[in-house]
């Protein structure tokens, strides 16, 4: 779980967007948001689909396979 939240926060951090600022420009709340970049909880397959368009990364850069 740890492996997907950093991955995350860095592609955030990468882009110089805040948790708040992809939250609404993914459509994904805050609080989920923060849940996954703080390794509390791993998003689902649609989440995933959703957080890598509005991110524009790879699989790869996203899940590290």
């Amino acid at each position: 779980m740890k492996e997907f939240a950093q991955r995350f926060g860095k592609l955030l951090e990468e882009r110089n967007l805040t948790q708040k600022e992809f939250a609404k420009q993914s459509g994904i709340t805050e609080s989920a948001v923060s849940r996954y970049v703080n390794g509390f909880r791993e998003p689902f397959y649609t989440t995933l689909v959703r957080i890598r368009t509005t991110l524009g990364c790879s699989w790869e850069d996203l899940m590290g396979e």
